[in-house]
């Protein structure tokens, strides 16, 4: 029996996806929760091995006693929120959530999700090897729980798909191959490890006579991993987390390769986050629709990486990082509700796709196709005033920009567009203006940790002290001390 938690604050949505779940699969045992303190006491005093989880449930109070919980307890654990927001993505991947779905979730999206969970952790508590290979079969249980016996005399392998789901196509491939060592296959989810006895035999050799063989006949990527003892005598389950660890390079170099390995994998550390000047950077490119500058970023930043290669993990999360930037620049711009769906599905690309290279190269898509709608909006903009507005908006980084210069740009004489835009605003040019500069400048000193200077400048300010005493007129206290009070 497959044990599912559902906690969710609504209690009408929760009873509704508890009837659809069991209206699917009778025999799921579900529990619900509704509060922080429910979830708790569930995971204390029940057997979870799905958890379905509303994101805006968690506080940081409870956010360490739930990671206690979850640690010890391990279950599948599928994510519900209102808004894919990067700060719902950080917590989502700092408690294993996978996959993330947005709210309203479609009866269909989330019966998909839970059946291939529970088909997941059916074949895992059944999980046999794919055929009997040799006389010296390792019990399933030494791969996942033995730390004592050694592995010194075993080569491990590991296969991985480029689409989870050909990996039932690739266990009976393997199952019915024929090798020229003895060697014990196990299939899990997502991968396949293969043990084999060490011997005077290439591995190496053998699996690149499979690749190509394999190649011959079905389209899938696959990735070979061949991972030789080390000097440190490292358990069986030892060796099966390492060999797991590097299927993971595949991120990097792709598929239809094999590697082989004689010691274990080291990841670089990275700072996942965008610096103050990236930050900078990244308004700077999209407010100038910099197609060619971040195209250049971003192939530096993320496709000419080395070994030691960093956590992917840490790769995913600084893509979001720039999705975030991304996402404010759409808000500003007005144009994210047309474009949202898109947005949704590559922030879910970028959490879960198996190659960055694919990942860079949606990401130049998506943002060509930002600055092809902010373009065709403006092109369609009639009205004057409006496109006078519209101009502020899109150019209130500009330190040169005056009325006078908006005028010549509309083909129209600077005191009437000044008179004009009195009478359709109650407002002056320039007061319309400043409001625009201080309300920038205000979700810059919210959002990010650049500097005063910095935030000035990026708004349109030559002298800080300027942008100072405007930001007093218009918030009643100058930008540190607004920074202070609202952190």
């Amino acid at each position: 029996m497959v044990h599912v938690l559902i906690a969710n604050r609504e209690r009408y949505e929760t009873t509704g996806m508890e009837w659809l779940l069991k209206s699917n699969d009778a025999s799921l045992s579900i529990e619900l929760a509704f509060t922080i303190s429910e979830l708790l006491d569930k995971l204390e005093s029940f057997p979870v091995d799905i958890l379905i989880l509303e994101m805006e449930l968690l506080t940081p109070l409870e956010n360490k006693n739930l990671k206690k919980w979850l640690k010890v307890l391990n279950p599948k654990v599928v994510g519900l929120t209102l808004e894919a927001t990067f700060e719902t993505a950080m917590k989502a991947i700092d408690i294993g959530v996978k996959p993330l779905l947005l709210k309203p979730v479609s009866p269909e999206q989330l019966q998909r999700n839970i059946q291939y969970l529970v088909r997941e952790i059916k074949s895992k508590h059944s999980l046999n090897p794919i055929e009997k290979k040799s006389e010296n079969r390792i019990d399933i249980t030494q791969i996942f729980n033995d730390n004592l016996t050694s592995a010194k005399d075993f080569v491990f392998l590991g296969f991985k798909t480029e689409e989870r789901g050909c990996i039932k196509k690739l266990t009976t491939f393997l199952k019915n191959y024929s090798f020229k060592m003895d060697v014990e296959f196990y299939s899990l989810s997502d991968s396949i490890i293969g043990i084999s006895k060490l011997n005077e035999d290439s591995w190496y050799e053998e699996s690149q006579r499979l690749l190509r063989d394999w190649q011959l006949y079905e389209p899938e990527p696959i990735s070979i991993v061949v991972y030789l003892p080390t000097d440190k005598n490292l358990s069986i389950h030892e060796r099966y987390i390492e060999t797991k660890k590097m299927l993971e390079v595949t991120f990097f170099i792709g598929f239809n390769q094999v590697t082989q390995y004689a010691e274990e994998i080291k990841w670089q550390f990275i700072d996942p986050f965008l610096t103050s000047s990236e930050q900078k950077l990244w308004i700077d490119f999209l407010n100038h629709s910099n197609l060619t500058g971040i195209r250049e970023w971003l192939y530096k930043e993320f496709l000419h990486l080395a070994t030691p290669y960093p956590d992917p993990g840490l790769i995913r999360i600084r893509i979001t990082s720039i999705l975030a930037q991304i996402r404010r620049y759409m808000k500003e711009n007005s144009i994210f509700i047309e474009l949202e769906s898109d947005y949704l599905n590559l922030f879910n690309q970028v959490l879960y796709s198996t190659i960055i290279y694919r990942n860079v190269q949606e990401l130049i898509i998506f943002i060509s196709k930002i600055f092809n709608l902010k373009e065709q909006m403006s092109e369609h903009k009639k009205d004057l005033i409006g496109n006078c507005i519209d101009y502020i908006h899109t150019h209130y980084w500009n330190s040169q920009l005056t009325l006078e210069g908006v005028a010549t740009l509309l083909n129209r004489n600077p005191t009437y567009l000044s008179s004009i835009f009195v009478q359709k605003t109650g407002k002056t040019f320039r007061e319309t203006l400043n409001e625009v500069r201080i309300n920038k400048a205000i979700k810059l000193l919210n959002e990010t940790e650049m500097s005063i200077k910095e935030i000035a400048r990026l708004c349109g300010f030559t002298h800080q002290q300027y942008f100072t005493r405007v930001f007093r007129q218009l918030t009643n206290m100058p930008p540190k001390q607004f920074r202070n009070h609202n952190s």
